[in-house]
């Protein structure tokens, strides 16, 4: 066993050489231990200037849109986790999943499930954790090109051992298992665009069919967060004929119904899917800039904290031009730049000022 923080770093850091290396075809479920903790090696849209690339390092835990990456089950008194992993002698993506033990404060060797037959981060797995204790990865996609899988542990508590219950097609992956209701699995599917969807399941092993929630003209990026029953959604949309690397405006809505129903910030009911862009779940209009939404991660009290940063071009952060963020908490925006602290959040109603944790 070794120290969670190690492995962390690992991850974090370049573990691999050749990046571009040629995909191999998927495999089906491959369930054994790896010999150590390395993470994938990814990078994205080469760029004519002194950064060579969109961006790139070690991705074992990418992308924002990704999660839970992490669960802790306190009957276990155990965190759960996966990451995009790769192989020993080749920078190809294979799902891996292991645990941190709070008694020992230590990690067994990852459980390799799957090779992903790429070396693309996007493709990289989520976690969850059912009231049985069985642990689920959600194996994602970057577009359509390659099939994404949902596989459970075969025992509770355990990283052992996985079948397979479903193999389908999604990317950007969100699922939260919500007591008492089940699987609730907010989602991105590729059709003319980043379509959002939903999805949801009693069990993990039956499910809907995906629901559109939003298609706003080239489609979104988005990020959620569950916090008891309620899950909030904060998007942005790609504007025609820009193409997906530009991001504006910032949309919230939030369920506590496995999205079965939807609102905005401020109570009122959102009629689905989204397809214009004024819309009920329009925060500031922003439209012309770029944006990038961030996560969610709400407050201690679960008040939505969704932010943006504007920007002009892929590198506005790299290069020194933006050094401001605004959070967009249920209309209330708040400046907030590297320099504050304290910033406040009113939340939906007005009910007082909070801080942000």
């Amino acid at each position: 066993m070794t120290n969670l923080r190690a492995c962390l770093s690992i991850l974090t850091l370049a573990t691999s050489a050749a990046v571009g290396a040629e995909p191999a075809p998927t495999s089906p479920l491959d369930v054994h231990k790896a010999d150590g903790y390395r993470g994938i090696w990814y990078s994205n849209q080469r760029q004519n200037d002194e950064y060579v690339y969109k961006y790139s390092g070690g991705l074992g835990t990418y992308c924002a849109k990704h999660r839970p990456l992490a669960v802790y089950s306190p009957e276990a008194n155990k965190t759960f986790f996966c990451y995009g992993g790769t192989l020993k002698d080749k920078n190809q993506l294979v799902h891996a999943v292991s645990y941190y033990d709070h008694a020992t404060g230590r990690v067994p060797r990852p459980t390799v499930l799957l090779n992903k037959g790429t070396d693309d981060a996007h493709d990289n797995p989520v976690i969850s954790l059912d009231a049985r204790g069985h642990v689920w990865i959600f194996s994602s996609s970057h577009g359509t090109a390659r099939p994404s899988y949902v596989s459970v542990s075969k025992k509770p508590y355990d990283v052992n051992d996985f079948e397979r219950v479903l193999t389908t097609n999604f990317s950007y992956t969100q699922p939260y298992h919500i007591p008492g209701q089940g699987f609730f699995f907010p989602h991105t599917i590729y059709r003319g665009g980043r379509c959002l969807y939903q999805m949801r399941s009693p069990d993990g092993r039956t499910w809907t069919e995906p629901e559109l929630l939003s298609k706003i003209e080239q489609g979104h990026y988005e990020v959620t967060w569950c916090h008891g029953s309620k899950v909030g959604a904060a998007f942005n949309f790609h504007p025609k004929p820009k193409g997906l690397n530009w991001r504006t405006n910032l949309y919230y809505m939030e369920t506590d119904d496995l999205g079965k129903t939807w609102r905005n910030a401020q109570g009122q009911p959102i009629e689905l899917p989204i397809t214009e862009v004024a819309n009920p779940a329009l925060v500031p209009m922003l439209y012309e800039s770029t944006l990038r939404t961030a996560n969610p991660a709400g407050s201690r009290e679960g008040w939505p904290v969704p932010s943006r940063h504007p920007g002009g071009n892929l590198v506005a952060f790299v290069d020194g031009s933006i050094r401001s963020m605004t959070v967009a908490p249920s209309f209330s925006v708040v400046k907030a730049t590297p320099a504050s602290r304290g910033a406040t959040v009113i939340p939906p109603g007005g009910r007082g000022r909070r801080p942000i944790p």
